[in-house]
């Protein structure tokens, strides 16, 4: 009996196929050099520029050039915003080595251990002539 119900419905949805096939045709979206393009909107504005940061000093170098700068304080941390531009090293106790490597520009700052700022330039290195 089961056998005879279960064969039923498979000869019922086989029989069905051709129908569902043709229902499930895919929706015509038109076509794609033609069918005009939603604009996107135009992202949020960037927040205001805070009127009392002041840009760094820039120190400009050449490829190959050392400078050597005597902080006054033992630094803690020294972040770079793009390393392969320049090496930085520190020797006790508070001499700072910037090397320039490549060209381009990057930041350098270097703090204490409270977080405090000891040092903080943009860096622009040029090949040399």
């Amino acid at each position: 009996m089961r056998y005879a119900a279960g064969m039923t419905a498979v000869a019922l949805l086989v029989a069905a196929l051709p129908a569902l096939a043709e229902q499930k045709a895919a929706p015509d979206r038109g076509d794609p050099f033609t069918t005009p393009i939603v604009p996107i909107p135009d992202p949020a504005p960037a927040a205001p520029r805070d009127p009392t940061l002041e840009p760094l000093p820039v120190l400009e170098m050449q490829v190959g050039e050392m400078e050597i700068v005597r902080l006054g304080e033992v630094p803690s941390t020294t972040i770079t915003t793009f390393p392969g531009i320049v090496s930085v090293g520190v020797e006790p106790p508070d001499m700072l080595f910037i090397f320039a490597e490549a060209p381009g520009e990057t930041q350098i700052v270097v703090a204490d251990s409270q977080f405090g700022e000891l040092y903080a330039r943009t860096i622009v290195v040029t090949e040399k002539p």
